[in-house]
């Protein structure tokens, strides 16, 4: 039978993926009363698109008591209150952060 060939040319276009956090979510276990200023974890985000120059920022969306805050370069989560596991915020023992 005859025969032809023809050439396709596909051009691929780069997506910007989303930068995730392994493990999600991350669980940290402290004892309350812990005073402002404790370090208690530093949550890094992996980012798919390695091979580019991207930086990554750090900000809380949730954190109801006002217990925590972020460093925006690093990701490092320090206390600025006490602790304190009888907040209404607290439910089964677990403070929700995001």
């Amino acid at each position: 039978p005859p025969q032809s060939t023809a050439t396709v040319s596909v051009t691929v276009i780069d997506v910007n993926e989303n930068p995730y956090f392994a493990p999600n979510p991350k669980i940290i276990r402290q004892e309350e009363g812990l005073h402002a200023g404790t370090m208690l974890t530093t949550f890094t985000a992996q980012d798919p698109d390695r091979y580019m120059q991207q930086n990554i920022r750090y900000t809380k969306l949730s954190d109801p008591a006002n217990w925590l805050k972020i460093d925006p370069v690093n990701g490092q989560i320090t206390t600025i209150a006490v602790l304190d596991r009888e907040s209404p915020n607290v439910k089964n023992n677990i403070y929700n952060a995001t």
